[in-house]
């Protein structure tokens, strides 16, 4: 029988495939250790990033606070001063009161009243203007607005910009009810048949 001669390869060429195999596995290698290096790198720079931020952050927060503490000794200065008004509104107030509670109106005869009421008069119009003035001052307070809700003198006074406000909220209000109702009455108008 004739024999099909195998093919061995030659010492050369197993050493060049060797050689081949262990180029590949070596560029495989490469390429793995190039593509960690990659991510690596890729990591570090996100991290670099969440770092820059963090640090932006925590600044402006720094910023914040400080501008907000060195603000405080001002505010307690000036809270300070208010304590201090405060306590010279009350003693006002409470001799104003003092000056008030001496009127004994209900005590007076009758047949008296008119002359009483005539002494009397320039005493309780003076406690009024010094209660108008512990008002009024009291209503430039920053911190304190307790004497804002009491009127002054029983008449209602409105300055012109009041005026011109509640005016301007009044027309804010009835306009749009004013052209929606004029808008229909024209509707109105064009449909009903003319005579």
């Amino acid at each position: 029988m004739n024999e099909i001669p195998s093919y061995r390869p030659s010492d050369d060429e197993a050493q060049e495939k060797s050689t081949q195999v262990q180029a590949q596995l070596r560029l495989a290698q490469l390429r793995e250790e190039k593509e960690q290096i990659e991510r690596a790198k890729l990591q570090e720079e996100a991290n670099h990033q969440k770092q820059l931020q963090f640090i932006e952050k925590r600044n402006e927060l720094s910023r914040q606070i400080t501008e907000s503490a060195s603000k405080i000794p001002d505010e307690i200065d000036s809270m300070r001063a208010e304590i201090d008004e405060l306590n010279s509104l009350f003693n006002d107030l409470k001799q104003t009161y003092k000056k008030l509670s001496n009127i004994k109106a209900e005590e007076w005869p009758s047949e008296r009243i008119d002359s009483l009421i005539e002494q009397y008069q320039p005493l309780l119009n003076e406690c009024s203007e010094e209660f108008s003035d512990v008002v009024s001052r009291s209503s430039r307070m920053k911190h304190t607005k307790i004497l804002s809700g009491v009127r002054r003198r029983s008449k209602i006074y409105i300055s012109g910009k009041e005026f011109f406000t509640q005016f301007q909220q009044g027309l804010a209000f009835h306009l749009p009810l004013l052209l929606v109702a004029l808008i229909v009455l024209f509707f109105i108008w064009l449909i009903t048949p003319t005579v």
